[in-house]
């Protein structure tokens, strides 16, 4: 079995940075560490792809829920929307986009 240790490229959009500006700092902080850590992968923890949708997955973060594209040619995933875990989250959470 090969294992791809290729670092993935994650980037932000507007519209997550404008969500997360708003969190309680630790929280904040916290969910920003982890998708600027060297060693992230998108397929790692507890993530979910989101039915219906070809390339969208989310993945838990405590209290919340990280909505990401991956970009699997370009090694690179596109990391927005995040919300705090209800209901409703999986709902809104692909119509975010």
């Amino acid at each position: 079995m090969v294992i791809d240790k290729e670092p993935w490229d994650v980037r932000r959009n507007k519209k997550f940075e404008k969500i997360i500006a708003r969190f309680p700092k630790h929280d904040a902080e916290r969910i920003q560490e982890h998708f600027s850590d060297v060693d992230f992968n998108p397929y790692e923890g507890d993530i979910r792809k989101l039915q219906g949708e070809e390339n969208i997955w989310s993945i838990r973060l405590g209290e919340y829920r990280a909505f990401y594209e991956i970009y699997q040619e370009e090694h690179m995933a596109e990391v927005f929307h995040v919300e705090r875990r209800n209901t409703q989250t999986y709902k809104r959470g692909k119509q975010k986009r």
